[in-house]
């Protein structure tokens, strides 16, 4: 009898040496899973800024009009198709935009890739009809196709994003309908 009760004793400290294991496993991870996310975040903060901070370095060009000339649309700007294009030309576009130019942008359908970009960066800017679809998905550089990386959105749209299944390569693409749409850009009828 006493045998047993050492052997019992024994498997009952196994038990919380494992269960102790356990728990330093389980909270080692989500340790390194929060810590992934925020280096995740400053990463993307660093970009933003690295973007701003190159825009800013170069002299002003020669007013151009990219509104009309990258997204094909006039006054208000009314998108109804557009695939995307270069992130750059994107980028000028909403500055136009945000600096005045123009004064609004209406979705009426597919916007995506570097449209979506345009789109989330004039949000204030922007309205949206029941036929709007975002589209998103890693960007290629320009330098070396084979080398992709993810756009700079903002940390809303970035979050809906990964939480919907990331950005896919270059050649797929990430829709978010009208029904989530709406939850980040005001509708048209607002």
């Amino acid at each position: 009898m006493f045998r047993n009760r050492h052997w019992l004793l024994a498997w009952i400290i196994d038990l919380f040496a494992i269960f102790g294991f356990l728990m330093t496993l389980t909270l080692g991870g989500l340790f390194i899973l929060i810590s992934s996310h925020l280096a995740e975040e400053r990463r993307i903060e660093r970009e933003m800024e690295r973007q701003i901070h190159e825009l800013s370095r170069r002299p002003p060009p020669i007013f151009r009009d990219y509104v009309n000339v990258t997204i094909g649309c006039d006054e208000p700007c009314v998108i109804t198709k557009n695939n995307g294009g270069n992130l750059l030309s994107f980028r000028k576009a909403a500055d136009e935009v945000l600096s005045g130019r123009r004064t609004r942008v209406v979705i009426t359908g597919l916007c995506a890739s570097a449209c979506a970009y345009f789109a989330d960066l004039v949000r204030e800017k922007t309205c949206i009809t029941p036929s709007a679809v975002f589209g998103f998905h890693q960007a290629v550089n320009t330098g070396d196709p084979r080398v992709r990386t993810i756009p700079v959105h903002s940390p809303e749209i970035h979050a809906w994003v990964m939480d919907n299944g990331g950005f896919p390569p270059p050649t797929g693409m990430r829709f978010m309908p009208y029904a989530e749409a709406r939850k980040f850009w005001k509708t048209c009828s607002d």
